[in-house]
């Protein structure tokens, strides 16, 4: 499918109505809450919920004060450009000038945009799954004569994208970024002047992946557990456990024995394991570059801007250069469309095995 017809599909459905107000919105005020108070302690790190961003300090940020110009912007538009790129257990090793940073926060994502409103999110379909879901819905209806039940059993059922934001403020090297998520994510990047992104890894358990915001010749490169190309390459992530874990302390003094560890000792050694592979495909990154949470939607590299005048302008997803796994078809839009779409698919696919049937 070429870039033309899938960008004319991001003019579809939801992108068709007015998502954006008529004239320039004014800037709401700054939030009285301290962002501290949105970062809860879980058994695994902080989950951090509202629209804070985590640095690698595990200092909290309102994102208000990172970026200008998100309450401003035309949600209609469609991508600049859309890039395929298929999995690959090739990654690609960092260079002495490159600092690499890595972001695990395998759970989380925006629930609402910066704007206090819904915000488009890509949805990736494969051929392939549309065709193994199908084949099931249709054997189950010869065999029940209904349909329900038949799909939850998948986990590439077409679904909206977790979004995350990466903010990145430094630019005293190029940075290599890896990223690190369970969920079919995409990651839109906000960039100070002067930053130079020289290469993306994305580890992800599922199939779906892409990023946003990036010059679009920028190396990405995408290793999923759910794709049978990576497979073989597969190490399963995990957070590196610290401070902020709940039970830290108590776990960390109970001792190995010869009948099994503690949640503490396994969860670290199977950290072990993955900070190992990352060093395998990138290269050596240092725990100071490091940011791992339970949960989070908003992430700063580098430092905060000083003042308000300072911010970096915020670069929406909307109008951006976006990388994305491989699929058959690409869609924009709001969660009950991009939901109703695939169903539409899917269902159209059943009919016609159906009537091959009969």
């Amino acid at each position: 499918m070429g870039n033309s017809k899938l960008l004319l599909q991001f003019t579809m459905g939801t992108l068709a109505l007015c998502l954006s107000a008529c004239g320039e919105k004014k800037e709401p005020p700054l939030p009285k809450s301290t962002p501290q108070s949105h970062a809860n302690k879980r058994a695994q790190g902080y989950d951090i919920n509202g629209s804070v961003a985590v640095d690698r300090d595990n200092n909290f940020h309102h994102m208000q004060r990172l970026v200008s110009d998100y309450y401003n912007y035309d949600l209609n538009l469609p991508p600049a450009s859309i890039r395929h790129v298929a999995p690959s257990c090739n990654g690609r090793k960092s260079t002495a000038e490159e600092t690499v940073h890595v972001v695990i926060a395998r759970n989380g994502g925006v629930r609402e945009g910066l704007r206090k409103e819904e915000l488009p999110s890509l949805m990736l379909i494969t051929n392939l799954v549309v065709d193994e879901i199908a084949k099931d819905r249709a054997a189950k209806y010869i065999k029940t004569g209904t349909f329900n039940g038949v799909g939850q059993k998948y986990k590439n059922w077409p679904q909206k994208m977790n979004r995350k934001e990466v903010v990145i403020t430094e630019s005293k090297n190029p940075v290599y970024v890896v990223l690190v998520t369970r969920w079919p994510t995409l990651y839109n990047f906000t960039l100070a002047p002067n930053v130079k992104v020289s290469g993306v890894m994305v580890y992800s358990d599922a199939r779906q992946s892409a990023v946003a915001g990036l010059d679009p010749s920028t190396p990405v490169r995408f290793l999923t557990g759910d794709n049978p190309a990576t497979k073989k390459c597969w190490v399963r992530p995990e957070n590196k456990p610290d401070s902020t874990w709940t039970g830290y302390k108590k776990a960390k003094r109970l001792k190995r024995s010869q009948f099994g560890s503690s949640r503490y000792h396994l969860l670290n050694d199977v950290y072990k394991k993955f900070a190992a592979k990352i060093k395998s495909d990138v290269g050596r990154f240092s725990d100071s570059n490091l940011i791992s949470v339970h949960g989070g939607a908003y992430f700063l590299i580098g430092p905060e801007p000083r003042t308000l005048e300072e911010r970096i302008k915020y670069s929406p997803v909307a109008g951006s250069h976006i990388i994305v796994t491989e699929s058959d078809d690409v869609q924009l839009g709001l969660k009950k469309d991009l939901e109703n779409y695939a169903y539409e698919i899917i269902h159209t696919k059943t009919k016609q095995l159906l009537t091959e049937e009969k």
